[in-house]
């Protein structure tokens, strides 16, 4: 079950922000309509981040993330190039490894021509790259899945789909995605005010408990010495 409300909107209402700051989340999925996004750079979905909210985009829907938020995650001037295929990626980020308890997860693209992540800036977080073939040529340790944040909101983006992802550890992915992007403006209020306390090297760490269970433990490895602290949400 699901704590948050759901609602479904229209694509014309992802330029205007009176609606937008109404949610405390708003997905964005692939669509052939969403591709035409034409929005501007500071324009309602910017504006509805900077304020504290959170956006999901997969796929097609990277223009909503291209145009709002200029090279915190990188296209190419036509980056839908993707072909059908299953590739299996290596996991980058310690708290998606730490939750899904796996180095590498396959994902399925079943559709061709989806969109491949160019780069992404300092400052974006990578989740998981892989190796994928194009129309033209194999692209090597390319980014699948990345995240930033935005004044007091964050944006996620997947190359993948929600609905082909059918295995146990593929459908943790999705279910880890969803539950992060509901949760981006209470990262990055931890994020900030523990970077104004001076610490830097941040991992999140995102986990689900069931009425009923104790407290899940993250073990977390020390390479070196330092000051450690802990946010909790």
């Amino acid at each position: 079950t699901c704590a948050l409300p759901i609602t479904r909107i229209n694509e014309s209402d992802l330029y205007n922000y009176d609606i937008l700051k109404q949610y405390h989340a708003v997905f964005i999925n692939c669509s052939s309509s969403i591709v035409s996004y034409n929005g501007e750079e500071n324009s309602a979905i910017a504006q509805y981040v900077k304020q504290g909210g959170n956006i999901y985009a997969s796929d097609w829907a990277y223009k909503t993330v291209s145009t709002n938020f200029p090279d915190k995650i990188i296209f190419s001037e036509e980056p839908r190039i993707g072909q059908t295929q299953q590739v299996t990626a290596r996991v980058t980020d310690l708290g998606l490894k730490a939750y899904i308890k796996k180095s590498e997860i396959p994902i399925n693209y079943d559709l061709p021509i989806w969109a491949v992540i160019s780069g992404v800036s300092s400052g974006t977080t990578v989740y998981a790259v892989a190796d994928v073939m194009t129309n033209s040529v194999p692209l090597l340790n390319m980014p699948v899945a990345a995240s930033f944040l935005f004044g007091d909101g964050a944006v996620f983006y997947t190359t993948f789909h929600v609905e082909p992802q059918q295995t146990n550890v593929e459908r943790d992915l999705v279910k880890y995605f969803l539950a992060a992007t509901a949760t981006g403006s209470s990262r990055a209020k931890l994020q900030i005010d523990l970077e104004r306390m001076g610490y830097s090297g941040i991992n999140h760490y995102l986990n689900f408990i069931n009425q009923g269970e104790q407290i899940k433990v993250v073990e977390i490895e020390l390479l070196e010495d330092g000051a450690l602290a802990f946010g909790l949400d």
